[in-house]
């Protein structure tokens, strides 16, 4: 979604915000969502991570890699900009993520 101009970036969250009932407003909750996304692809990095043996960090780094590649993106976007906050939000949902899969995974294995 970097690469959308802010007219249906706002669109997108605004039919989202409106379909899962979030109450706060369309700026909150477009920043809100970074965590979301992420969450997902910490769970799918971790998982890919699994299958390849790595250490538990490593999927961790690498997600959160995405994270500030696509922040980093949107510098060069003329109808986009960094964001400090997007950021942290990005990797507190792969580090989330990324625990919870390497969690679940010690509790199967034993």
């Amino acid at each position: 979604m970097s690469f959308q101009g802010p007219t249906q970036t706002i669109r997108l969250s605004e039919t989202v915000r409106e379909w899962v009932g979030y109450e706060g407003d369309s700026v909150h909750f477009r920043s809100d969502v970074h965590y979301v996304e992420y969450f997902i692809v910490g769970i799918a990095v971790a998982v890919f991570g699994l299958n390849m043996r790595w250490k538990a960090w490593l999927p961790g780094v690498i997600g959160s890699g995405f994270g500030l590649l696509d922040e980093v993106i949107k510098i060069a976007l003329p109808t986009r900009e960094f964001g400090l906050m997007d950021l942290i939000k990005d990797f507190i949902g792969v580090w989330a993520a990324v625990a919870v899969v390497y969690g679940v995974h010690m509790i199967i294995r034993k």
